[in-house]
């Protein structure tokens, strides 16, 4: 009995657990429902708030768009009705004038009525009395005209002094016939010419435009260079509103079209860059003068049509300076014939394929004077437009000329005015981009011929450029520090000015170890030879520190002092292939030579020439550049002779950063840290 009890409970037991599962499963079912329907239902009231506040914002874009329309309406209406009234009241003026002259008229004509009437029913002198009788009875015909009066009155008198009393009839006529006569003036309406009526009709066809967007056509102008046939060209629309502002949005409902010289018209495509300037976009086909036209709402903008001219070749020259290898660009397409012409400019009736063989490039100085330039490197293609490059080496400053005939013919095809050449070429500009500088202070030339720029106080870095300027790479260099660079074949060491610290870097910018020195009062100028042994200058402690490799202290050179191999204030170092050691003094006014282990070897001096050294650098023929900082002058020093052979003008280098380099190719590089860029000048004898 007691294991069928124990297994009727063990059977009760599971059953009332199975139960109480099926309880929490149901509750908890529902409870899941419950919460379902009020998620569902949230969502479903969220989305009927959403589609109410649709609905408001239609609703209120619909009014707004009403009370516009119904604002610009009134508008329209009272611009019109100013323009009738002012109409109106110009005929009233010109009608009350009309009726007057006519008025004045009618009276000069009722004397010689009168008369008339008098000699047909009176006797001679009792007419004559009555119309002198009349005449000087009624005060309104004494006015009736000067000279139509004055007649009447004149032979009235002749008759009533007539010894017979007999009216002289014969003499009375011809006075009545010149009274009619000056009464008889006809009217008309002075309208000057039918410039005015003409005027009229294009003030009232412009009366007013309405358009959509804030681009008023009244005022929004457009901008095209000259194009390039079968090359996509593109004309910029600037809108500006009513006050003649800038627009800063975009939406206004531009069309353009393009007609070429015998009439044919070519839709353009329109781009709306969204901030007031829209984008036309066209490929002429035909050479000649086109007409583009640009509309807003229908209505012509104010400088359309425009004369947009199109070319068989477009030069696109770049910058240039003197004795650099300066580029032009030559755009011709691949596929176009041109109609011959003769010499007077006719037309022969044949055509001539365009390219470069049958084409003669001609480049003229200043002087007029031809300048060698050769279409060099490897043509570029761009759908049907072909791409070649034109150098040429200036040889002075000023505007240079190209001209492109066909052969055989005369007639210039092109001619284009390259920009002006200058003495110095700029590198980089303000910015935080690739080949961008804020406040750099300083440049060097690696031995693979790479520029080094120290761009450390605000972009935190150090550039990369090739020769020609262009970036190649940069590495970063925190700390907003103003930083002196050195490098060897396989290091780059920095001077870091204001935490008086030397940082040894591979060329790629990673660390390899930091330094300082316990004698260190103001490094100024940092340099390193062969062996990787760094040299700082000290203007604070008057001599040279020398490191090895490892960052150990090797040597000092020199000391305070005038004397040979002592300083005073030195500025810069600059070590030369051969690890001679060149150091400049502020005081000494001179350049001192030392041996890589510092023995003095000779010094530099010209007080006209140097009474300021600053920075120096080589060149590969053996001319030594030093900057004079007192007269911002490169002077250039024959080592081999020990004589100035010239100098160039370097005067945009700032002050307390005047860092100069030179390039493989044969150029001074200058740094300029207040216009944030470098500068590039042809050295003499390079």
């Amino acid at each position: 009995m007691d294991g069928k009890t124990e297994i009727a409970e063990t059977t009760i037991s599971v059953c009332q657990d199975t139960d109480l599962k099926e309880q929490v499963l149901v509750s908890n079912a529902t409870k899941l429902s419950s919460e379902m329907g009020e998620d569902v239902k949230g969502e479903a009231k969220e989305a009927l708030r959403n589609l109410e506040q649709l609905h408001e914002e239609i609703g209120r874009r619909e009014r707004q768009l009403e009370s516009n329309v119904e604002a610009t309406r009134q508008e329209v209406m009272a611009c019109f009705q100013r323009c009738q009234r002012k109409l109106k009241e110009r005929e009233e003026v010109l009608l009350s004038k009309l009726h007057q002259e006519h008025r004045r008229l009618k009276r000069s004509l009722l004397a010689p009525k009168r008369m008339a009437l008098n000699m047909n029913h009176a006797s001679l002198n009792g007419g004559m009395r009555t119309i002198s009788e009349g005449e000087h009875g009624d005060e309104g015909n004494a006015k009736i005209g000067e000279n139509g009066v004055d007649a009447v009155a004149q032979a009235t008198s002749q008759s009533n002094q007539n010894n017979n009393g007999a009216t002289d009839l014969d003499k009375m006529l011809p006075a009545l016939h010149k009274a009619l006569e000056l009464a008889n003036t006809p009217f008309h309406l002075s309208r000057f010419d039918e410039r005015v009526l003409q005027q009229f009709d294009d003030f009232v066809d412009h009366l007013g435009t309405v358009y959509l967007g804030d681009a008023d056509p009244s005022r929004t102008i457009i901008n095209a260079h000259p194009a390039l046939v079968l090359a996509e060209s593109t004309a910029k629309v600037k809108g500006l509103n009513q006050k003649g502002e800038e627009c800063t949005g975009g939406g206004a409902d531009i069309c353009a079209s393009l007609e070429d010289p015998e009439g044919a018209v070519t839709p353009c495509r329109v781009e709306d860059c969204m901030n007031g300037i829209y984008k036309i976009i066209y490929t002429p086909q035909k050479v000649g003068l086109h007409f583009l036209r640009v509309t807003i709402s229908g209505d012509p903008i104010s400088n359309s049509p425009l004369e947009v001219e199109v070319k068989p070749i477009r030069l696109l020259p770049n910058k240039a300076f003197i004795g650099g290898n300066c580029t032009v660009a030559v755009e011709m397409p691949r596929e176009y014939n041109l109609p011959c012409v003769g010499k007077d400019g006719k037309d022969l009736g044949k055509t001539q394929k365009l390219s470069l063989q049958n084409l003669k490039i001609a480049i003229l100085d200043p002087e007029g004077e031809d300048v060698e330039g050769s279409v060099v490197g490897s043509m570029k293609r761009r759908g049907v437009i072909c791409t070649y490059t034109l150098k040429y080496k200036p040889k002075q400053p000023g505007f240079y000329e190209i001209k492109v005939n066909r052969l055989g013919q005369d007639n210039v095809l092109l001619a284009h005015v390259v920009m002006p050449v200058s003495e110095k070429e700029q590198i980089g500009r303000r910015g935080h981009g690739k080949g961008q500088f804020d406040n750099p202070t300083d440049v060097l030339m690696t031995c693979e011929g790479d520029l080094i720029i120290a761009d450390t106080v605000e972009n935190e870095r150090v550039q990369c450029l090739n020769s020609e300027g262009q970036y190649k790479y940069d590495f970063p260099f925190p700390g907003q520090e103003p930083v002196l660079l050195a490098a060897s074949t396989t290091c780059l060491v920095a001077l870091l000015l204001n935490a008086k610290r030397v940082q040894i870097l591979t060329l790629k910018g990673e660390q390899v170890l930091e330094f300082g020195h316990d004698e260190f009062k103001q490094p100024y100028g940092i340099a390193i030879n062969s062996d990787n042994k760094v040299y700082v200058s000290d203007r604070g402690a008057h001599c040279i520190f020398v490191f090895t490799p490892e960052g150990k202290f090797w040597r000092q050179i020199g000391k305070h002092g005038s004397g040979p191999g002592e300083f005073d204030f030195p500025n810069y170092i600059f070590i030369d292939p051969s690890d001679n050691v060149f150091v400049t003094e502020a005081k000494n006014c001179r350049v001192q030579m030392f041996k890589g282990t510092g023995e003095y070897t000779k010094e530099i001096r010209s007080p006209d020439k140097l009474p300021q050294p600053g920075a120096m650098v080589a060149t590969a023929s053996g001319y030594l550049l030093v900057h004079n900082e007192s007269d911002n002058r490169v002077q250039m020093l024959n080592l081999d002779t020990g004589r100035f052979v010239g100098s160039i003008l370097v005067d945009l280098i700032a002050p307390y950063t005047r860092r100069i380099a030179v390039t493989k190719t044969g150029f001074l590089v200058a740094l300029d840290m207040s216009s944030h860029c470098l500068w590039r000048y042809p050295i003499p004898f390079e």
